[in-house]
């Protein structure tokens, strides 16, 4: 589907400002992509608009994560700023195929415990959990640690299809 400069585009019906838990935000991103080569507007203007279409809370976290990477608004670019904001508002990852990449990661290393400790404890930090049972980690881990990774990579990829 091409995206227009028609403001009543169907694929973009809640565009052009981002709701949360109405609006998708790749399709968002991709409207002001689109609107900003399309218009021919300036680094600055593309920000301008991007940002003004943005609820103070989603404004808010946006420029909260912009500085925690050490730049300010001014410093980064409107094609960042949409990655950015795609990354935060987009859809989540999935879990079980992060957890997939963490066991094969703990099968490579070796058994010095602080090493495994330290893999895990930064590849959880970066995991949505709240999607994965206590029980489901336990069992992936276990099974990781006495079976070959091969035997239980289908199976943690169906339940990853299954969410």
């Amino acid at each position: 589907m091409s995206i227009t400069n028609n403001s009543s585009n169907m694929a973009f019906g809640r565009l052009p400002n981002f709701i949360a838990g109405e609006t998708n935000a790749e399709d968002f991103v991709d409207y002001y992509r689109c609107q900003m080569k399309l218009g021919g507007l300036t680094e600055t203007e593309a920000k301008m608009v991007f940002l003004g279409k943005l609820q103070f809370p989603e404004w808010a976290k946006l420029k909260t994560e912009t500085y925690l990477t050490g730049r300010t608004f001014d410093e980064v670019s409107a094609s960042d700023l949409m990655d950015l904001f795609k990354n935060i508002f987009g859809c989540p990852r999935n879990s079980y195929l992060e957890i997939l990449t963490l066991l094969k990661g703990l099968q490579s290393r070796s058994n010095d415990i602080d090493d495994v400790v330290s893999l895990v404890t930064n590849a959880l930090k970066n995991i949505d959990v709240k999607t994965i049972r206590i029980e489901e980690l336990a069992a992936m881990i276990i099974l990781c640690k006495y079976q070959p990774i091969e035997s239980i990579e289908a199976m943690i990829i169906k339940k990853a299809c299954e969410k």
